[in-house]
C-alpha cells in the first residue's frame, strides 16, 4: 500500500501520541496530530471538489456531442 507524506505524518504522530501518554508532551502531540488530520482532510476535500468539477465538465461535454 502506498502512503502519502501527509498520511505518513499522521501515522507517525499517532505513534507519538501513544508513546507520550501520561507525559507532559502528550497535549502537544495530540494538537500536532489534530492539525495534521485537519490539513489532510482539507486537501482531500479540495481533491474531491476538483474531481466533481472535472466529472461535471466531462458530462456536459459528452451531452453536447
Amino acid at each position: 500500500m502506498i502512503v502519502s507524506p501527509a498520511e505518513q505524518k499522521i501515522i507517525d504522530l499517532s505513534a507519538k501520541v501513544i508513546a507520550t501518554q501520561d507525559t507532559p508532551e502528550f497535549e502537544t502531540a495530540v494538537q500536532a496530530l489534530r492539525e495534521a488530520i485537519h490539513a489532510h482532510l482539507s486537501g482531500m476535500r479540495d481533491k474531491v471538489a476538483d474531481l466533481a468539477l472535472l466529472i461535471a465538465n466531462e458530462s456536459e461535454s459528452n451531452a453536447a456531442d
